[in-house]
């Protein structure tokens, strides 16, 4: 199991990644052992109300939602909210 947490970042919240590029891979590897999406969104810079779509390991989650060491988070924009069934 890995000792991070992985952080997917998509359309506007790219800006916070190390690769900004829109065909690059705009990942953060948080060294942190659990929070929530809130508290990685403190840490890395994006507020609450910019964020539409979260998923931890392909799940849809919201802000107060746990994160432990070894998740994948993947976090959407406002602008790139996902229809969903």
């Amino acid at each position: 199991m890995n000792n991070h947490i992985e952080i997917r970042l998509y359309g506007k919240l790219r800006r916070v990644a190390p690769d900004k590029r829109p065909d690059g891979e705009s990942i953060l590897n948080l060294n942190m052992s659990e929070g929530t999406i809130r508290n990685i969104l403190d840490i890395i810079g994006i507020k609450a109300e910019e964020v539409s779509n979260i998923f931890i390991n392909g799940k849809l989650s919201d802000l107060d939602s746990k994160v432990r060491k070894g998740d994948r988070v993947g976090i959407f924009p406002r602008d790139m909210s996902l229809l969903y069934v």
